[in-house]
């Protein structure tokens, strides 16, 4: 674990120099859980090009590029794939349920879930750069001692970092992980997000950084687990952020889809007496069937180093107007 943990900092390391030049403020972009269906498909290039036009560096997707009974076919998957890849502006992608757990439905083909993650690997992580028409340099976790897991993924832009970490919607997909083969596969995608998380924060405590964001697909229920209502699929991560993001000094925001429910949740003033991520910014994607996306706007953190200028702003796609089939 320590020879894992040591190539990990190390190859992420290796992106800080050109990183560590970037110092102007600069903005990003959420989105997540589309498309969906036909309507979805045929706006989200327009989506893509409005948020190349408002001059933000990157795009991330949080995960879900399909509905949970849409086929699972490689022709789905591919056409999935064609339209985040021509993205203009960088574009990082994380899996969620529905792109492969989900295929074990029989509206979605009675895949084997494990066969269709593999199929997803080596679709959207065949390089060690992000989509889009000008990508961007990524530290992948199958370059650190977790070889299976390439879409684990790290970079850094001015003061902040930014990690991805495999942890999708229904209920991160414990239910079904009982079988011999599909337990070891959640177990072995448990410890490698654990790592991948430890890592992440121990580079950004040793560059000085001021934000770590933290991006997963999976609504993890942040409110069950400040009540203390625990033992489900997110719990493991739950406490590890607590954790980590108490021994950080700059902030923590954590970043999800899943549940299609928008919204930007600052930290409570107030927190709860067991302090559970008390300081943790907590974003959620627009998803189905309303599109729309995220703009974060990073400062240089000049002022102080731990504390960068950090700015949100959800916009709705004017186009959802014109839907006309709701589900």
């Amino acid at each position: 674990m320590k020879r894992r943990r040591l190539l990990g900092l190390l190859a992420a390391l290796a992106l800080a120099p050109a990183a560590a030049a970037q110092t102007e403020p600069y903005d990003f972009a959420i989105i997540g859980d589309l498309p969906y269906d036909a309507f979805e498909r045929e706006h989200l290039p327009g989506l893509l090009d409005e948020i190349h036009e408002a001059g933000n560096r990157f795009v991330v997707h949080v995960g879900d590029i399909k509905q949970g009974s849409a086929p699972c076919t490689d022709q789905a998957l591919g056409n999935a794939f064609d339209l985040l890849a021509a993205s203009p502006l960088p574009l990082i992608y994380l899996p969620g349920d529905n792109d492969w757990a989900d295929c074990r439905r029989k509206a979605a083909g009675a895949y084997r879930p494990l066969e269709r993650l593999e199929h997803l690997r080596k679709l959207f992580f065949a390089t060690s750069t992000s989509l889009g028409s000008e990508p961007l340099p990524l530290a992948r976790q199958s370059n650190a001692g977790f070889g299976d897991f390439v879409e684990n993924q790290r970079w850094r832009l001015g003061p902040a970092l930014f990690v991805t970490l495999h942890i999708i919607g229904g209920d991160n997909d414990r239910l079904h992980s009982r079988g011999t083969a599909a337990g070891a596969a959640y177990r072995a995608r448990a410890e490698a997000n654990q790592a991948w998380l430890a890592q992440a924060f121990e580079q950004a405590r040793a560059e000085r950084l001021g934000v770590v964001f933290v991006f997963i697909h999976g609504n993890p229920r942040l409110e069950a687990f400040r009540d203390g209502d625990v033992e489900n699929g997110y719990t493991r991560f739950l406490r590890q952020l607590d954790a980590e993001s108490g021994r950080f000094d700059g902030r923590t925001v954590l970043v999800h889809g899943d549940t299609h429910a928008q919204r930007i949740d600052l930290p409570p003033s107030t927190p709860r007496p067991s302090s559970r991520l008390g300081r943790l910014t907590r974003i959620e994607s627009y998803g189905h069937p309303f599109i729309g996306w995220v703009q974060v706007s990073v400062g240089n953190g000049a002022g102080d180093a731990h504390a960068p200028a950090l700015g949100f702003k959800a916009h709705a796609y004017a186009p959802n107007a014109l839907r006309t089939i709701f589900p």
